[in-house]
Order: C-alpha cells, then structure tokens, then sequence
C-alpha cells in the first residue's frame, strides 16, 4: 500500500508524458527539418527518454530534484531544437511555455486523481495495472490529459495561424523570468515547508501548485496575447501604409494616362495644322513641336480593366529601364467584380516583387516576367511568374521578399493573402527549376465577356 505522503508526488510518468506532450505541440506548429516518418522516429525515442530519465532521477536523493528538474528541461529544449528549425531564442521561448503548460496539467490531474483515490470514489477511473505508483496509469489520467492538451492544442492553433510570431530578448526574458518564479514557488512546499508561502497540509499543497502553475499560465498568455495584437496592428498599419502608397501611384499613373488621351485628342489637331500649312519651315517646326510634346508618352496596355491598364502603364519605366522581358495574356473583364484597393494589393505587390526579383539576375534575356490572368471552370486564375537566379530568403520557414523597405518589407505578401482570403480564395507560391511562380484562385460569379488581351515589353 502506498503512503500518503508518496501522494503528494506527481506520478514520475504523468509528468514526462505532459512534458512530451507540450512541446509536441510546438513541434507540430513548426516547421521540421526532416520528413514525417523521420520526426516522429525521434518524437518516440525523446518519449521513452522522458519516461525513463524521470523514473531514474526518482531514485536520486531529495537535494538532487533540482538538478533532475534542469536536466528535463534540457531534454526537452533539446527534442523541440533537434526536430524544428526554429531559432535559438524562439526555441527557448516556446520551451518555457511549453514547461509550464506541463507543470499545470499534470497538476491539475493528479489533484483530481488524488481526490478520487483518497475518497474511494468512482474506483474504475483511477484503476492502475501498474502498481508502481510513478509507473501507474489510469483512466481519469487519459480523460484529463486528452481533453487539457486539445484545449492548449487550438490555443496555441490561433496563433501558428498567423505564420509568423515576432520574440526579441526582452520576450524571451519575460517569459523565463516567469516560468523559473512559477516553477520555484510551486513546488517550494517539497523542498521547504516553514515558510510564508508554503504548507505542510497536503491538499493545501496541491491548491498552491495548480494556482501557482495556473497563474503562470495565464501571465504567460496575457504576454503572448499582448504580443500578438501588438504585431496584428503593425502589420494592419504597415499593409495600410503600403496600400496607400500603392494608390498614390495608382493616381499618378491614372493622371498620366488622361494626360496621354489628352495628346491623343490634340494630335489630331496638330496633324490638321501640319496637313494644311504649305510652308516648308513652318510644317517642319510644328512636327518638331509635336514630337516634343509626345516625347516620353506611350500607353500600350489594353486589357479591359482599366484599374490594371494603369498599374501596368505605371510599371513601365522600371520594365524598360532594366531590360525586363514582360509578357501578359490577360482578360481584363474577369476583374470587374473585385474592388479597386484589392485589384491595386494583388497586382501591384505580385509584379513589385517580380520585378525586384528579376532585377538581380545578371543575363537581360533571362529577365523574364509572364503574367496571366484567365478564367479555369468558375474561378479566376491569376498567375505571374519570374525567373530567378538569387537563393530565396527565408525565415523560420516563411518566404521573404528582397526588398530594401525595412518598414514595409515582407508585408506585399501579407497583404496579398489578406486580400485572396476576403474572397475565399488561394494563394501558392512555387519555385520549380529557378522560375518563382505566383499562383491566385479567386471564385467567381459573373462569366467573362472573353476579352483576351495580349501584351509584351
């Protein structure tokens, strides 16, 4: 039979299970370095390492604890660092959290555990095979450690949803700061119980572990919570800041473009005026004076939208300055559905990024740019590729764009994203044998009038 006192300890196996169970979860969010069979060969080998490192540290002598306690953490840092990619720092960051999130559940289901078996209630739901007591398993153990893990599971599924969370030094510090103070006043009873925090009575000792472990818990997630909304805001302020500077250009393009039919419109009276005058001179300096005024002015896009006429009118330049090939085989019509702002944020950002892109490659016949725009069954495919020869930036897993813009860098794609989501659409972005292929689904409503413009630079 075992003692009461025997009890007050965690069953060795309940809190090896938690620790591997949490950081799976981060494991799981993040991206991997090896293939699914290879991660989880490692998962169960870092689960049997676990289960067998606690259940020989609970033969070390009480002075040890600590030191068993570290070298856990250790073990779990270095499961969460061997299987992701993630950074040394945001290793560490989601560590702490997931130790903590250990530390909780398996609390707050041996407290409840503890209940059952000291009352003699509801037998069938703490009935162990095992009778080890740091080996036993039971039922009311599966239950908890099922439905608790689910709820941190879709917890921490917000946030991964996002793709991409932000942690300086300052982060990674707040949240140590707060697991060691968790750790060490929850389990201060164990060690000391003549002090002013602690208890010698064992269910007071259970309350001050799990509120303890829960107040740890809900610090850590206000600071997370914080974070996040902090970084939705630059984010929503930053794609704001780009998507006015992209209208900015919009209407100095649009303003361009009125200027060009305007000299269409007066062309006609400059060739009347040439066509008329019979003196040799002065018929030569009205043609002079007509080529000055059309000098620098060409508008060749036609693509029966005229918000995308004028994003590529004004992308023009930047083409021909650099050599750029630029094809597109486009139907215009298919757009009219979709608003200004959301034609602007996918155009202007899939096109700035090729362009940046194509700017690096050294050979000007490869600088290839193709963008098409066609309907396939009842959705819009828009689709830009590009040649590239320079390695693609990546961070934690996500790809990033070459710009110079500190401020705005990065956020073309997110904006691009947000837009194809209002439309319940899909984003992919390929990279087959050196072309960056951009790739849009939009469902649509209304059928196209089967304009198909075709254009090359």
């Amino acid at each position: 039979m075992n003692s009461p006192e025997m009890y007050l300890n965690i069953p060795r196996i309940y809190t090896a299970i938690a620790q591997f169970l949490a950081v799976s979860i981060f494991v799981f969010f993040n991206v991997k370095k090896f293939n699914k069979k290879k991660t989880i060969a490692i998962a169960t080998f870092y689960l049997f390492l676990l289960i067998a490192f606690h259940y020989w540290a609970n033969s070390w002598h009480l002075n040890l604890w600590i030191i068993g306690m570290i070298t856990s953490v250790l073990i779990m840092y270095s499961y969460l660092l061997i299987t992701t990619k993630l950074s040394y720092r945001l290793t560490g960051f989601y560590l702490v959290i997931a130790f903590v999130i250990a530390e909780l559940i398996a609390s707050i289901e041996w407290q409840i555990e503890y209940f059952f078996i000291t009352n003699n209630n509801v037998r069938f739901l703490t009935a162990s095979l095992i009778k080890n007591h740091h080996l036993r398993v039971s039922l009311i153990f599966l239950l908890m450690y099922f439905g608790l893990f689910s709820v941190i599971f879709f917890i921490e599924r917000r946030y991964f949803k996002e793709k991409k969370f932000i942690v300086s030094n300052i982060d990674l510090i707040t949240i140590l700061i707060t697991g060691v103070l968790v750790f060490t006043i929850s389990n201060l009873s164990f060690l000391n119980i003549n002090t002013p925090i602690t208890s010698e009575h064992t269910i007071e000792i259970f309350y001050i572990r799990t509120l303890v472990n829960l107040s740890g818990i809900i610090l850590i997630y206000m600071h997370k919570e914080h974070k996040f909304s902090a970084q939705k805001s630059l984010e929503i302020n930053n794609i704001k800041k780009l998507l006015e500077k992209q209208y900015e250009n919009y209407q100095l393009s649009e303003s361009q473009i009125n200027l060009i039919n305007k000299k269409h419109h007066d062309l006609k009276h400059y060739l009347s005026v040439i066509k008329n005058e019979t003196n040799i001179d002065k018929k030569l300096e009205h043609v002079k004076d007509l080529e000055k005024s059309i000098s620098g002015l060409y508008y060749q896009f036609q693509t029966g939208n005229n918000v995308l006429d004028i994003i590529l009118f004004s992308k023009q330049d930047i083409l021909k300055e650099n050599n750029i090939n630029f094809t597109c085989v486009v139907d215009g019509l298919l757009l009219a559905d979709f608003e200004i702002n959301d034609i602007i944020s996918i155009f202007s950002n899939l096109l700035d990024n090729a362009i940046e892109s194509v700017k690096l490659v050294i050979n000007p016949d490869k600088r290839i740019i193709n963008l098409a725009v066609f309907k396939e069954g009842d959705f819009l495919v828009i689709r830009l590729e590009n040649y590239y020869e320079h390695k693609l930036k990546f961070q934690d897993g996500r790809f990033l764009t070459t710009k110079g813009d500190k401020d705005i860098r990065g956020f073309g794609i997110k904006s691009i994203t947000s837009t194809v989501e209002k439309y319940q659409g899909t984003f992919k972005i390929l990279t087959p044998n050196n072309w960056f292929k951009s790739v849009i689904l939009l469902p649509i409503k209304n059928e196209s009038k089967g304009i198909l413009a075709t254009h090359e630079l």
